[in-house]
Formats: C-alpha cells, structure tokens, sequence
C-alpha cells in the first residue's frame, strides 16, 4: 500500500523522475520527464542520455552518470535542455547513487526540478539591478555636477561681490573715518558682520565642494581629516601611498565622498579615539581603508537601517569599486574599497 502510494506521487510529480543502470540505460522515467522531453517513454527506455536529442550538453550529463556511478558520491548540477516546443529548459538535477543489497552501485537516481522561471526571475533582477546602479551613477553624477557648479558660482559671484564691497567700506573708513568718529565705529562694525559672512560663504562653498579637490584626492583626503575632526577629540593618521599616481575626477571625487561619509559616522556614533585612512596603490587596484578604534556596531542591524552605508556601496559601485565593512559591537569598524584600474596597464597617481 505504502509502495503504491509512493509510485503514485512519483507519477505525478511535477519533477522529473529518471532511473538509470550501470551502463547509463534509461531503465525508469516518469510522465514529467517525458513531458519535458516531448518522446514517448518507450521510445526513451533501455537509451543512454545520448540518445535525447532533446537535451543539450548531453556529453556532459552522461559524464556525471558516469562520475556518480564510479565514485558514488552523489552530485547535483544544472542542465540546460530544449523541450519539444523550441524552448529553452534549465532544470536542476540531483543524481544519486543507488545500491543493491549487497551494497554495490547498482545505477543512479536522477531527480529534476524546473527552475526556468527561478533562471528567468534571477535574468531580470540582474538587468534591475545594472539598470539601478546606472540611475545612481548617473543621479550622483548630476548631482556632483550641481555642487561643482554652484560652488563656482558661490566662489565667483557672491565671494568677489563681498570682497569688493569690503574694499569700499575700507576705503571709506579711510577717506572719512579720520574726522567722524561715529562713522568710522560703524564702518568697522559693518567690516567685522561682512568678514563673518565672507567667512561663511567660503565655508559654505567648501562643504559644497572642497576646492582642495582641484588640487588631487591626497590633499582633498588631508583638508577633510582636518576639517571634519578638528573640533573633536578624535586623533587621525593619514597614510597615503608615497609612490605618486593620479585619479580621475569621477573617482576621486567617489574616493572623498566615501572618505567623508565614514568619518561622519565616526564622529556621529563610534565613540572613537583614533581613525587611521589609508590610500594605496596595489598591483591591479587601489585600496581605501578607514579604521576606528570605537564600539562597532550590528553590521546586519545597521545595514538595514543606515542610508548612510547604502550611499558608500553605491558610490563604490559607480567607480566599479568593491566595499566591505568589517564590525562588530566593542571592535571598532573597518570600511574598505578597492578601485580596480579603469584599463589594462593603467595606473592611478594620487597628487
């Protein structure tokens, strides 16, 4: 009764069923796998695999017959097939070794299952994924653009129109101050509100976008350790490789923002003592290292809820970049990017 009930769910089990002996015959298949095959069960029994025109790569699964077969170690693989509809097929197949009573290798079980549409599904969230990253390559690239730009005119415009008008409330002071006292304390009074404003300005335009940028990513790394961290009780250690090499801008600008974004989180929340940054060049690639010394943090926790981890990996994949984040709670965290070069041969030099 147990049998006939087990051959009955076998029978009309979505997965294919397939039994073999030790010369590789077909000697059992269900209604599944004839379905996918599109020839009748008879035509199929006493064949070897070679013999399923429908099946591609038959060269290879007849092998891992044979390896099961041999070893009898059970093996599991994908198999690409041609049903009798034209389509294409990928099944995933586990082949197990089985043995008479004596325990010798009598023949194998091939059990398959149709992932098509798990294969089809993976495909498109493969191409959305390439599409999303290419909409943030391209987001961040505008929005870099932005910042570039209003920072120019920030620095042109409004930062030349301030130092002119300083120059006139100077040169009035001059010119009048000497005989009106009243005037000349205001005229340094208004001098000492503008200086504050020219003062913000410029502070303003570096956090749009460091003009120390212009200048290579080992001096736009040193400005922002010294900007971010001066006001804090955080020691740094710059160690930037001595071999000089050159980024693009694309990159470096990448580089500084990732740089930017660890050290904010390092003073929003590590507790840190020391953070040590760390560019170097290697033999394909260019390694960023930023490590703190602080409590760490959850990382399966922290990667969900933290937007910030999110903009380091894309900006990372936008450079075609790999970043990974080591931590753990009491062990600080270390964050690391490697930048592979753009081109064979090519070389980065850090100026």
């Amino acid at each position: 009764m147990i049998e006939l009930g087990f051959r009955e769910l076998v029978e009309n089990s979505p997965d294919t069923v397939e039994r073999y002996d030790r010369d590789c015959r077909l000697i059992y298949a269900n209604p599944a796998f004839a379905r996918l095959v599109g020839v009748p069960l008879e035509t199929l029994l006493g064949k070897t695999p070679a013999a399923f025109d429908a099946m591609t790569l038959v060269a290879a699964y007849e092998a891992k017959l044979r390896e099961v077969l041999e070893t009898g170690c059970d093996d599991e693989w994908e198999c690409v097939w041609l049903a009798h509809d034209g389509s294409l097929k990928t099944t995933h197949i586990r082949l197990v070794a089985e043995r008479d009573e004596a325990g010798e290798i009598c023949g194998v079980l091939g059990i398959g299952r149709d992932i098509t549409m798990l294969k089809e599904t993976e495909r498109q969230l493969r191409e959305s994924r390439t599409l999303l990253h290419l909409l943030t390559a391209r987001r961040e690239a505008a929005v870099e653009k932005a910042r570039k730009e209003i920072a120019r005119e920030m620095h042109e415009e409004y930062g030349q129109a301030l130092t002119a008008l300083r120059m006139n409330l100077s040169l009035i002071r001059v010119q009048f101050g000497g005989n009106q006292p009243e005037l000349k304390e205001k005229v340094q009074g208004a001098l000492g509100l503008l200086d504050s404003i020219i003062l913000k300005v410029r502070d303003m335009v570096s956090a749009i976008r460091p003009s120390s940028l212009n200048l290579g990513i080992a001096s736009a790394l040193e400005w922002l350790a010294e900007d971010l961290l001066k006001n804090t009780d955080v020691q740094y250690e710059l160690r930037i490789d001595s071999q000089p090499f050159q980024m693009g801008e694309e990159r470096s600008t990448a580089v500084f923002r990732i740089v930017q974004e660890a050290l904010r989180n390092v003073i929003r929340h590590a507790e840190a003592d020391k953070v040590v940054i760390i560019l170097e060049q290697r033999k394909d690639d260019c390694r960023l290292e930023v490590r703190d010394d602080g409590k760490g943090f959850d990382l399966d926790i922290s990667r969900q809820q933290s937007m910030g981890l999110l903009g380091m990996e894309e900006l990372s994949h936008m450079i075609g970049g790999e970043l990974v984040i080591f931590s753990a709670p009491g062990q600080g965290t270390v964050v690391e990017v490697c930048i592979p070069f753009a081109h064979q041969g090519e070389q980065l030099r850090l100026v």
